[in-house]
């Protein structure tokens, strides 16, 4: 854990070094987010004036490892293949490829364009899906998915201009001049969750970014389901145990080191699901096979119901087990919109003349919903022993 947290800090230190290297005269950057699970990974790309389109000091080598990996692929560069900052010239337009692999059936990613002059358009395109999205118009992608060794690729587009200011018009302000900081930093919720889940404990991670003080400094403060608001604090995670079936909400805000608070809370939505659905199964008609005829076959049916005000209904299944090992079936059963099905099925009136107990069918029905929460029921039909005539 140590060896993890010490080689993220040297990360994070070496990403805001490259920045501000890339950064020390004019330029823009945008800010790209691979989650899965509870992880997350950041890669930065940008321009500067000071940067040509191939290597420089300012992009910043990546070491990918883990479920979770996200990089710039660039093998003809001096320090390795894999980066983690892609810094060009600010000559548009440009385009980045990014490469995911998560070893999660649910991934995304997350992009904060704000230091994205408005003159540029972002774009970017699930080369698997051929999806094209403006990053202006949301800052979010989702996706299953397909291959936990081979990556996801995404191309990043800019286009338009970038307004280079000439030399003598960047006169910085005297120091007694430079206007306080009123802008509060973006809370951005990093956990993706399913609208419906069947666990009642949830880890919920967060982060924001902010104009002026760094990202270790800001602090954050949350609430479950429209109660008071926690302290505030720098840790970004927060673990909600006890939940109750039915439907929650996480809000999180955060506050700068200028005292600036986000109140646009970052908001995630999912529902607890752990009841079982409500099964209803009648008699079966007939439930007892007379007279005992050997071949002679007699059609069984029961009907019943069942609803789930969760996830949802998923299946009806039955299992059919013939004492006697001859008509021993499974399978599922067709469910009307209201819930309601039949069972129906052929089964021999006969029996052994020595079965005391005569032959016992059982037909066990199981309820599913969509997330593998199950009720069963069981039926018995009987074809009795013959009864002695005096």
């Amino acid at each position: 854990m140590k060896k993890a947290i010490y080689i993220t800090s040297l990360l994070v230190i070496f990403l805001i070094t490259s920045y501000s290297e890339a950064m020390s005269s004019q330029g823009w950057y945008a800010r790209i987010v691979a989650k899965g699970g509870y992880e997350f990974t950041s890669l930065y790309l940008g321009a500067s004036t000071i940067n040509t389109d191939g290597y420089e000091n300012s992009d910043s080598p990546g070491y990918p490892d883990g479920y979770l990996k996200a990089y710039f692929y660039e093998p003809t560069w001096p320090l390795g293949e894999f980066y983690w900052g892609d810094y060009r010239s600010v000559n548009l337009p440009q385009t980045w490829t990014v490469n995911i692999i998560a070893r999660y059936r649910s991934a995304g990613v997350d992009w904060d364009i704000a230091h994205v002059p408005s003159t540029i358009d972002m774009f970017i395109t699930d080369e698997a899906t051929g999806t094209r999205i403006n990053m202006r118009d949301q800052i979010r992608y989702e996706y299953a998915s397909t291959s936990y060794t081979e990556p996801r690729v995404f191309t990043i587009e800019a286009s338009g201009y970038y307004e280079v200011l000439p030399e003598e018009e960047e006169v910085p302000l005297p120091e007694e001049e430079v206007p306080a900081d009123t802008t509060p930093p973006e809370t951005l919720i990093e956990t993706i969750l399913d609208e419906y889940i069947s666990s009642t404990e949830v880890e919920v991670l967060y982060s924001a970014s902010d104009n002026l003080s760094a990202e270790s400094a800001l602090q954050y403060s949350f609430s479950l389901d429209g109660s008071d608001w926690s302290a505030w604090s720098t840790t970004t995670s927060t673990v909600f145990s006890d939940l109750t079936d039915g439907v929650h909400s996480v809000e999180v805000i955060s506050v700068d080191e200028a005292g600036n608070i986000d109140l646009s809370a970052a908001t995630i939505n999912f529902s607890v699901d752990t009841m079982a659905p409500a099964l209803y199964l009648g008699v079966p008609t007939p439930a007892v096979l007379w007279p005992p005829v050997r071949n002679k076959m007699v059609t069984v049916t029961a009907q019943g119901s069942a609803t789930d005000s969760g996830s949802g209904l998923s299946s009806i299944s039955y299992q059919l087990v013939d004492e006697y090992g001859k008509y021993s079936s499974l399978g599922t059963l067709a469910v009307a919109e209201n819930g309601s099905f039949v069972f129906s099925s052929e089964l021999e009136s006969w029996r052994n003349g020595t079965d005391l107990n005569g032959r016992i069918y059982h037909v066990t029905v199981t309820a599913t919903d969509n997330l593998g929460n199950q009720s069963t029921r069981v039926l018995t039909v009987t074809s009795p022993r013959e009864v002695s005539r005096k």
